[in-house]
């Protein structure tokens, strides 16, 4: 994903990247852009903070250091996909001026 998303943006630099995953393909993202966010959601770095969306449950033994697995398993059934994919088309459409490095 990196070498890919380096290519377009070294051919059209004006490209806006939507890029996210879930579980594992969020830390496929994550590491792709240089984020670091395995075990501790409250760490994004302030350079990424404004340009990234983040959603972790309370629980959640991946992203909140918790103990509850259900936590983990519901970002697909609890509205968070969907919130996101609006959040990010919401950006695209207005132009991404606040987003842009």
């Amino acid at each position: 994903m990196t070498k890919h998303v380096v290519a377009v943006a070294q051919q059209c630099p004006k490209t806006v990247f939507v890029l996210g995953g879930y579980s594992q393909g969020a830390s496929v993202t994550d590491i792709s852009i240089g984020i670091k966010t395995m075990l501790d959601h409250r760490a994004l770095e302030p350079t990424v903070r404004s340009k990234a969306i983040q959603f972790c449950n309370f629980g959640d033994p991946v992203c909140a250091n918790g103990f509850n697995a259900m936590a983990h398993m519901m970002y697909p059934m609890d509205g968070s996909v969907t919130k996101a994919a609006q959040q990010a088309a919401a950006l695209v459409k207005s132009g991404m001026n606040s987003f842009r490095g």
